[in-house]
């Protein structure tokens, strides 16, 4: 997830958008044929990263490896590797499903590349993100416990 499917991710995400400071605003969205291959191969590789998810067996993480925290995320946000797996081996199906999922999802960004549909590019980004969310929901954030 930190070295394929998260950093093609946020490469997708990164490449549309607005941004508003005291300098004024800036829309963000691939103009040239190298800005839009570029999000291309971002979408290519998120694709082909949902394949790996579906190997059986297939190690979420080396063992002893620490979760790589975003500067925003809170203490204990996530889980370590070896609960993920855990909770990945014991609900095979639902893994399944959401590696499905993201693999719709890339195919989705990679027709609207394909368009050059910046517009487009956004909303699918938008679907891409509820995706990575419920996985994430499901696999990798600790359970909500009650207060």
């Amino acid at each position: 997830m930190q070295a394929i499917v998260g950093p093609s991710a946020q490469g997708l995400w990164d490449s549309v958008g607005t941004i508003s400071n005291s300098k004024g605003t800036v829309d963000l969205a691939p103009r040239t044929d190298a800005e839009w291959a570029a999000v291309r191969r971002h979408a290519v590789t998120l694709v082909e990263s949902s394949n790996l998810l579906l190997i059986r067996g297939r190690h979420v993480a080396p063992e002893g490896a620490t979760i790589l925290k975003a500067d925003d995320a809170d203490p204990g946000a996530e889980l370590q590797p070896a609960e993920i797996e855990r909770r990945i081996n014991a609900n095979w199906p639902a893994w399944t499903a959401m590696a499905v999922a993201l693999h719709g999802a890339g195919r989705a960004m990679l027709r609207t590349i394909d368009a050059k549909d910046a517009a487009a590019l956004e909303t699918t980004g938008s679907e891409l993100d509820g995706i990575c969310e419920n996985c994430h929901l499901a696999f990798w954030y600790p359970p909500k416990t009650a207060r």
